[in-house]
């Protein structure tokens, strides 16, 4: 019994090895989410998607990870796109126009994927929520945030589960890891 046993294991030892495909490595991708009328558009660049976001009034958007690292840069976009909208000429344009309140990074220090939050004007810091997302798979960015960069006005709050359920983490500034607790965890968010 004992000679059978290990004939057996020196046939599946000796037996040629099959070979595996090394997995593909995820392409990035780059959304915009309308916080207005929830619609999701991607893009295969960053700057794609920034472009997307102001219009294309913005000519030098630099790489994401120049423009993790520049403290101005959404309040620079979001100038722009006042700007823009004002020069337009209609009544109450620049109050109109799109701003952009969160950009969630699917990597620490800004890198990777990611999911830029837009709506019509900044967050009012009146205790209620300005925009949210309730459910981040349905834009493929479920449990991929690593860090994150606030904008007009806006806070952040993470929840580990959809609908705002699970446990939650708040931000008020620019985040380059939000942390052990949170990292590639959110499902949802709540911006005031």
């Amino acid at each position: 019994m004992t000679g059978l046993v290990a004939a057996a294991c020196a046939g599946v030892l000796m037996s040629p090895a099959t070979a595996v495909a090394a997995p593909q490595a995820e392409r990035e991708s780059h959304c915009i989410n309308n916080s207005a009328t929830q619609t999701t558009t991607c893009y295969d660049t960053f700057r794609e998607a920034v472009a997307a976001v102001t219009g294309s009034r913005v000519a030098d958007v630099p790489t994401q990870a120049k423009a993790g690292k520049d403290k101005q840069f959404i309040n620079k976009l979001n100038a722009s796109i006042k700007s823009s909208a004002a020069k337009k000429g209609s009544f109450g344009a620049a109050n109109q126009a799109n701003y952009i309140r969160v950009i969630l990074f699917e990597d620490a220090n800004y890198g990777g994927s990611s999911y830029i939050n837009y709506g019509p004007g900044g967050c009012r810091d009146d205790g209620f929520w300005n925009g949210h997302h309730d459910n981040l798979s349905q834009v493929n960015f479920n449990d991929r945030t690593s860090s994150l960069k606030t904008a007009s006005n806006c806070y952040v709050e993470l929840f580990s589960a959809a609908y705002f359920q699970g446990a939650r983490q708040f931000y008020t500034a620019d985040t380059s890891y939000v942390g052990n607790a949170m990292n590639d965890q959110a499902s949802s968010f709540g911006l005031t």
